[in-house]
C-alpha cells in the first residue's frame, strides 16, 4: 500500500531521526533513500520531510519561521491590508485577493 499523501506518524519520524544520526556520513540523498525504504516512503517525501522538519523529524516549526523575512512584507503593509479588507469586502474579492474599489492599476491610470 503507498503511504504517498497521508501523513507522517510518529513512529515514522523517530525512525528516520534514528536513522539520519546512524546513516552518519552518507551524503543526503544515500539517507533519505534508505529510510525511505525502510519506512515505505519515497527518497523525495524524506528529504522534504527532514528540509521542514529538521534532522531530528520531530516537528514543523510555524510557518512564520520558515519564511525567510527578506521576502515578507513589512508589518505596517500588513496591517494596512488588514484594514482595507475588514471594511466591506466580497467574497470574491477577498478569496481570490482582488484590489479593493477605488486601487485597482487601471482605476488609477485614470486619475
Amino acid at each position: 500500500m503507498s503511504k504517498k499523501g497521508l501523513p507522517w506518524t510518529a513512529e515514522e519520524c523517530a525512525t528516520a531521526a534514528r536513522m539520519w544520526q546512524e546513516l552518519g556520513d552518507m551524503t543526503k540523498i544515500q539517507k533519505c533513500r534508505e529510510i525511505g525504504k525502510a519506512i515505505g516512503r519515497s527518497y523525495l517525501a524524506v528529504e522534504f520531510q527532514e528540509k521542514v522538519r529538521g534532522p531530528t523529524f520531530d516537528g514543523i516549526a510555524p510557518v512564520a519561521e520558515r519564511l525567510d523575512p527578506r521576502n515578507c512584507p513589512p508589518a505596517h503593509v500588513l496591517e494596512e491590508r488588514n484594514r482595507a479588507y475588514a471594511g466591506d469586502v466580497s467574497l470574491t474579492a477577498a478569496w481570490m485577493g482582488d484590489p479593493l474599489p477605488g486601487r485597482s492599476a487601471l482605476e488609477r491610470m485614470g486619475r
